[in-house]
Protein backbone atom coordinates (compact mmCIF):
# COMPACT_ATOMS: atom_id res chain seq x y z
CA UNK A 1 0.00 0.00 0.00
CA UNK A 2 1.27 4.05 -0.03
CA UNK A 3 1.18 3.64 3.51
CA UNK A 4 3.55 0.76 3.56
CA UNK A 5 6.01 2.34 0.93
CA UNK A 6 5.86 6.30 2.65
CA UNK A 7 7.17 4.28 6.04
CA UNK A 8 10.17 3.58 4.35
CA UNK A 9 10.46 7.45 4.21
CA UNK A 10 13.63 8.30 6.87
CA UNK A 11 11.49 11.31 8.66
CA UNK A 12 9.59 10.27 11.32
CA UNK A 13 8.22 13.55 12.22
CA UNK A 14 6.13 13.33 9.01
CA UNK A 15 5.20 9.91 9.62
CA UNK A 16 3.95 10.92 12.96
CA UNK A 17 2.04 13.68 11.30
CA UNK A 18 0.70 11.55 8.49
CA UNK A 19 -0.35 8.86 10.81
CA UNK A 20 -2.32 11.56 13.05
CA UNK A 21 -3.79 13.06 9.89
CA UNK A 22 -5.29 9.22 8.85
CA UNK A 23 -6.56 8.81 12.08
CA UNK A 24 -8.81 12.11 11.83
CA UNK A 25 -9.35 10.68 8.02
CA UNK A 26 -10.70 7.68 9.38
CA UNK A 27 -12.34 8.93 12.08
CA UNK A 28 -14.71 10.92 9.50
CA UNK A 29 -15.70 7.58 8.34
CA UNK A 30 -17.15 7.18 11.62
CA UNK A 31 -14.33 4.06 12.18
CA UNK A 32 -13.09 5.17 15.84
CA UNK A 33 -11.30 2.08 16.96
CA UNK A 34 -8.79 1.84 13.41
CA UNK A 35 -8.59 5.83 13.81
CA UNK A 36 -7.24 5.26 17.47
CA UNK A 37 -4.81 2.24 16.16
CA UNK A 38 -2.87 5.66 13.87
CA UNK A 39 -3.01 7.99 16.73
CA UNK A 40 -1.36 4.92 18.84
CA UNK A 41 1.30 4.33 16.55
CA UNK A 42 2.08 8.26 15.62
CA UNK A 43 2.26 8.66 19.49
CA UNK A 44 4.79 5.89 19.18
CA UNK A 45 6.71 7.31 16.49
CA UNK A 46 7.12 10.45 18.33
CA UNK A 47 8.35 8.43 21.34
CA UNK A 48 10.59 5.70 19.73
CA UNK A 49 12.35 8.98 17.72
CA UNK A 50 12.23 11.24 20.24
CA UNK A 51 10.42 13.29 18.12
CA UNK A 52 10.08 16.97 20.43
CA UNK A 53 6.96 18.59 19.00
CA UNK A 54 4.19 20.16 22.09
CA UNK A 55 1.92 20.97 18.90
CA UNK A 56 1.89 17.47 16.96
CA UNK A 57 2.00 15.11 20.53
CA UNK A 58 -1.32 17.77 22.04
CA UNK A 59 -3.09 17.24 18.51
CA UNK A 60 -2.33 13.55 18.63
CA UNK A 61 -3.30 12.58 22.41
CA UNK A 62 -6.45 15.31 22.28
CA UNK A 63 -7.41 12.99 18.48
CA UNK A 64 -7.33 9.93 20.24
CA UNK A 65 -9.25 10.61 23.93
CA UNK A 66 -12.09 11.61 21.14
CA UNK A 67 -11.70 8.61 19.79
CA UNK A 68 -11.71 6.78 22.65
CA UNK A 69 -14.47 8.73 23.73
CA UNK A 70 -16.78 7.81 20.54
CA UNK A 71 -15.89 4.29 21.47
CA UNK A 72 -16.97 3.91 25.00
CA UNK A 73 -13.28 3.80 26.49
CA UNK A 74 -13.72 6.57 28.94
CA UNK A 75 -11.40 5.43 31.42
CA UNK A 76 -8.73 5.80 29.20
CA UNK A 77 -10.24 8.95 27.75
CA UNK A 78 -10.34 10.55 30.75
CA UNK A 79 -6.89 9.78 32.06
CA UNK A 80 -5.43 10.88 28.91
CA UNK A 81 -7.67 14.63 29.05
CA UNK A 82 -6.29 15.07 32.41
CA UNK A 83 -2.59 14.06 31.40
CA UNK A 84 -2.96 16.69 28.21
CA UNK A 85 -4.69 19.26 30.60
CA UNK A 86 -1.41 19.33 32.83
CA UNK A 87 0.48 19.74 29.93
CA UNK A 88 -0.94 22.47 28.73
CA UNK A 89 -1.90 24.30 31.89
CA UNK A 90 1.60 24.10 32.85
CA UNK A 91 3.22 25.25 29.22
CA UNK A 92 0.81 27.96 28.50
CA UNK A 93 -1.38 28.80 31.63
CA UNK A 94 -4.80 28.66 32.49
CA UNK A 95 -6.10 31.18 30.42
CA UNK A 96 -4.90 29.68 26.85
CA UNK A 97 -7.55 28.37 24.19
CA UNK A 98 -5.94 24.99 24.52
CA UNK A 99 -6.43 24.64 28.28
CA UNK A 100 -10.36 25.66 27.67
CA UNK A 101 -10.71 23.22 24.92
CA UNK A 102 -9.60 20.60 26.97
CA UNK A 103 -11.25 21.34 29.65
CA UNK A 104 -14.52 21.65 27.48
CA UNK A 105 -13.74 17.55 25.91
CA UNK A 106 -12.97 16.61 30.30
CA UNK A 107 -16.26 17.84 30.88
CA UNK A 108 -17.77 15.68 28.14
CA UNK A 109 -16.37 12.65 29.53
CA UNK A 110 -17.77 13.76 32.77
CA UNK A 111 -20.66 13.84 31.78
CA UNK A 112 -20.62 10.51 29.65
CA UNK A 113 -19.52 8.86 32.77
CA UNK A 114 -21.83 10.26 35.12
CA UNK A 115 -19.03 11.93 37.05
CA UNK A 116 -20.61 15.61 37.92
CA UNK A 117 -18.19 16.97 40.71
Amino acid sequence: TALAIYETYPNPAEMALSNNQLGNSIVELGRYFEATEYYRRSLGLCQTHNIINADLEGSILNNLALALGHIGDYQEQKRILEFLLKCYEETFGPAHIEVAITTNNLAICYTATAEYE
